[in-house]
């Protein structure tokens, strides 16, 4: 990830799968979790829900977090920031593709 002027790699995996088809609402998804590696500990979790009857797309982003090591609590105002500008550029990316 580069974010102001470095880069830092953060290991992940993805922990569950949402692929939901049956009924109205069909749902797709992913979470995520970090590793020992990564800076952080937490998960995200990215969802899109299309509702057939009414043709609505909705998007959800949830995410928990804690700082991990001590130098990601020193840095965890800025982390946060970071965080939150990634969430609404992701809403905004989102609303762009589904006009």
């Amino acid at each position: 990830v580069r974010h102001y002027g470095f880069w830092s790699l953060n290991a992940c995996r993805i922990v569950y799968v949402i692929d939901e088809r049956e009924g109205a609402v069909r749902r797709y998804g992913f979470g995520y979790g970090t590793l020992s590696e990564h800076g952080e500990r937490g998960e995200e979790r990215f969802t899109v829900e299309w509702r057939r009857e009414n043709d609505e797309v909705w998007y959800e982003l949830f995410s928990f977090s804690r700082p991990g090591p001590l130098l990601s609590w020193i840095g965890y105002p800025f982390n946060r920031a970071l965080q939150k500008r990634f969430a609404r550029e992701s809403l905004r990316a989102m609303a762009e593709a589904c006009p």
